[in-house]
């Protein structure tokens, strides 16, 4: 399998882990068995850190519940679920089993989801979720018959990122409803010293001073969704990303400009940018869209099949 290009593999973690804030991920210990005779032969399993197991089908449901709102449409939590189940049977290759510390998910026990949640909401929206697992057990998305790097993002700037040539299927697409959801934009102001501080890691050569911003920062490209691609910082040329990690921007689609003596940043969008936009699929699917139309719409040329 063609080795995936470092950008969209931090992009892909992020994606992973922190979709849209913290993650919530449940990874099903108190369901966890300890010993052999399950999962049947050839079932994927996930090998827990308590030292017992527990089958990938049992384990999806936590791990969707974290990352996407679980009161999202039916048909979108059931696309969610084969992205999460996508990700998961890749990670795992060939082999029927993997250690959980190596998935690099964050797991919460089903008495933090009830405190996520609450209680008189947590059996219905756990159900919900479960339900959307089980409704699409065993599917995966491949592209040329090998499985795709599922990228997705809580809401992009209003068209998601076009991959690198490794990743054709991700393919940018109109999805202008996202610019609807509460925190689209993301204003944040800085102290020059503040500004200065936070960006010091990038300009391994200069220290940046109070002084040097924001006159010393140019962003040189972006992509046609908007998205950084190139941004000088003093004597540095990084990434969006990079830029979008150490100043914690919820989106690598920002703006910087000086404001009443200050430093502000302006960020569109939740979350990277590429392959699946959650609250744009989830608008869709208040259309009557289907979980596999909503993967055709955000990943190009795929072909859904089952494991």
């Amino acid at each position: 399998m063609a080795k995936i290009g470092k950008k969209l593999w931090t992009a892909l973690l992020i994606s992973i882990l922190i979709p849209y804030g913290a993650a919530l991920v449940f990874g099903g210990t108190a369901a966890a068995n300890e010993g052999g005779g399950y999962p049947a032969e050839g079932k994927r399993r996930i090998l827990l850190e308590n030292g017992g197991y527990i089958n990938l089908e049992e384990y999806l449901p936590g791990v969707v519940a974290g990352q996407i709102p679980a009161d999202y449409e039916e048909e979108t939590l059931k696309a969610q679920a084969i992205i999460a189940r996508t990700y998961l049977v890749k990670q795992m290759g060939d082999d029927t089993e993997i250690e959980e510390s190596s998935l690099k998910l964050e797991n919460l026990e089903k008495e933090q989801l009830k405190a996520a949640w609450g209680t008189e909401k947590f059996a219905r929206l756990y159900k919900k979720v479960e339900d959307a697992v089980k409704a699409t057990e065993g599917q995966v998305i491949t592209f040329q018959e090998e499985l795709i790097d599922p990228l997705f993002c809580r809401a992009s700037a209003g068209m998601t990122r076009q991959g690198d040539e490794l990743h054709p299927y991700l393919a940018p697409v109109d999805s202008a409803k996202d610019i609807e959801i509460d925190g689209f934009l993301a204003i944040q102001n800085w102290t020059k010293e503040e500004f200065a501080e936070k960006l010091a890691v990038l300009s391994e050569n200069e220290p940046l001073s109070a002084d040097d911003v924001p006159g010393c920062i140019q962003i040189a490209e972006r992509d046609e969704a908007g998205y950084v691609e190139k941004i000088q910082v003093g004597n540095q040329i990084c990434s969006g990303e990079q830029v979008q990690y150490v100043l914690g921007l919820p989106s690598p689609n920002f703006v910087i400009e000086e404001y009443e003596g200050n430093v502000r940043t302006v960020s569109s969008g939740k979350g990277h940018g590429y392959g699946f936009s959650q609250f744009g699929a989830n608008e869709k699917a208040k259309e009557g869209w289907s979980a596999q139309d909503l993967l055709d719409y955000y990943y190009k040329n795929i072909v859904l099949i089952s494991e």
